[in-house]
């Protein structure tokens, strides 16, 4: 994307030349407002994490407090280097084996994350966007973390509020292609990350991925 990071919040300065000062004086009103959003404002909430589950499961949780979020949202702003774009990054949940027998068990398990858009005229939530859902082996000694892999999407700078669910599955240790168990999770903390031509600023943790307004 062509950025730089920035240590803490430091305050960003916009360079515009003479030339290009027509051009983006809109959107750097757009950035410096953005600043105060994500330092500032607070976002919707949302009520909890568990969100019930099925079946047989082992441990689990999601990979989600407030000092380390369950997923990412990077805001690109319109500018030299881009149209603008919303990336979500979802950290992979840590799914432990069902504790059956006296020994080690092991089974397969996996997970996919949801993300959904709010309708902000009907206060509804729909679905916009499925992972694919990667497969490792766990025990209930060893939790898998799926390599620490999680998941990237992109979504164009619609300034859409978006919310993301984990859904963690259980295989049946005899039949693999069977599902045994299934969880479900709402992740409740979001890093913030905004960009605008080069420059990078963090906010504060936020309930939900919005882009500034």
């Amino acid at each position: 994307m062509g950025t730089r990071a920035m240590n803490g919040h430091r305050k960003c300065t916009v360079f515009m030349s003479s030339g290009t000062r027509r051009r983006y004086g809109s959107t750097a009103l757009i950035w410096l407002s953005a600043l105060a959003f994500l330092l500032g404002n607070g976002p919707v909430a949302l009520a909890d994490i568990e969100l019930g589950h099925e079946g047989r499961v082992g441990r689990h949780r999601l990979a989600d407090i407030h000092d380390s979020p369950g997923a990412v949202c990077d805001v690109v702003l319109p500018g030299r280097d881009s149209l603008g774009e919303t990336w979500l990054r979802v950290n992979p949940p840590i799914m432990f084996a069902r504790n059956r027998t006296a020994g080690t068990d092991e089974q397969f398990v996996s997970w996919r994350a949801s993300v959904r858009a709010l309708n902000e005229d009907t206060g509804a939530w729909h679905v916009v966007r499925r992972s694919g859902m990667p497969r490792a082996l766990a025990s209930d000694q060893l939790a898998s973390y799926f390599n620490g892999e999680g998941w990237l999407a992109e979504f164009p700078l619609s300034r859409a509020t978006y919310s993301v669910s984990v859904e963690m599955i259980w295989y049946d240790p005899h039949d693999p292609h069977r599902v045994e168990g299934r969880a479900k999770h709402e992740i409740e903390h979001f890093t913030m990350v905004l960009r605008y031509n080069g420059e990078t600023t963090r906010g504060r943790t936020s309930s939900v991925c919005r882009a500034p307004r």
